[in-house]
């Protein structure tokens, strides 16, 4: 494991700050996770923060059974040790040998749960139709945790078009997406909106999309979007709509306080993921395009999800409160 980065919170005094332990396996959707909860604990005490990447998960299962992480001599005993990946199974199991704390796990993990204080576990994860109850150290969520905040503020009227592209779940249609972009922004024409693309997008479809022209929309391809920029955006944004395969950007629209859309995309198979996109369309935290061609927004109010400040609540009561 390597140390890259540690920072002092808002207090200045180390004396009355909780010590956190960060791990990751440096992919960005695991960081994102552990970030959003960390900032959220922020929120509600002073931390000193410290931030692993672990490069091997083989390094650390060698580290769990000698007893000794590689950083130890660099890092402070910590309260909490937060990870996120498989590969920071073993090595928060280390860290927690060596130098104590509580692990809290943002995933459901290979190995057994009662081997994490708390696991933090996305509802899609579990099969919807088991009637066993959950250990008192799992709690789920809808999707996983992200650092989008509602802002409080009034919305004006901007629309934000989240575009992803074909993967393992769903299939794409270039054709049937760009009808429905032009059928949202030639209806919703209050909005000034603009359409953003992910790495998985097809180059065809901005092809497709500009072979017409559509007035009141903004396209601003994902190469183009420096960091934060989506963020920023959802948080400014009344009305979100997203494309059904980016499955986190749901979760964080939803985070954003925005009205939520979705747009269709052709499955591939029914997994977990598909059917916790579903079970938020049968609860109305969104709306699909179909739907919305009929009701449009007014049958409902925003669906805020907060889940990292929720999760944030429940570790420090659990484990920062006393400490």
């Amino acid at each position: 494991m390597s140390l890259f980065t540690e920072h002092l919170s808002h207090d200045p005094d180390p004396r009355s700050s909780s010590v956190v332990l960060c791990l990751t396996d440096g992919k960005p959707g695991h960081k994102s996770q552990v970030q959003g909860l960390v900032t959220a604990i922020e929120r509600c005490q002073p931390l000193i923060i410290q931030w692993l990447d672990v490069p091997s998960r083989w390094q650390g299962w060698r580290e769990l059974f000698t007893g000794h992480p590689s950083p130890g001599n660099s890092l402070q005993s910590p309260q909490l040790i937060i990870a996120a990946g498989h590969r920071t199974h073993a090595a928060a199991l280390a860290v927690r040998r060596a130098l104590g704390g509580r692990i809290v796990l943002l995933m459901k993990p290979t190995l057994p749960t009662h081997w994490f204080d708390l696991c933090v576990v996305p509802q899609h994860d579990f099969d919807e139709n088991s009637t066993e109850p959950l250990a008192n150290n799992i709690i789920t969520t809808y999707g996983v945790l992200n650092s989008v905040r509602a802002n409080g503020a009034n919305k004006d009227s901007r629309g934000l078009l989240l575009i992803g592209g074909p993967s393992k779940h769903h299939g794409w249609d270039d054709q049937a997406m760009c009808v429905q972009v032009r059928e949202i922004v030639s209806s919703m024409t209050d909005h000034c909106w603009t359409l953003t693309t992910s790495r998985r997008t097809p180059t065809s479809f901005i092809s497709e999309l500009l072979k017409s022209p559509i007035l009141n929309l903004e396209i601003v391809p994902a190469s183009e979007t420096p960091p934060g920029w989506v963020v920023e955006r959802l948080t400014a944004s009344k009305t979100v709509f997203v494309s059904e395969d980016s499955v986190s950007m749901v979760y964080e629209a939803l985070s954003a306080n925005a009205d939520v859309g979705l747009l269709h995309v052709p499955r591939r198979r029914m997994g977990r993921i598909v059917r916790g996109i579903d079970r938020l369309a049968e609860s109305g935290y969104v709306i699909p395009f179909e739907q919305w061609k009929i009701h449009q927004f007014t049958h409902r109010e925003p669906c805020v999800l907060q889940e990292a400040d929720r999760c944030a609540e429940i570790v420090c009561k659990r484990f920062l409160d006393a400490a």
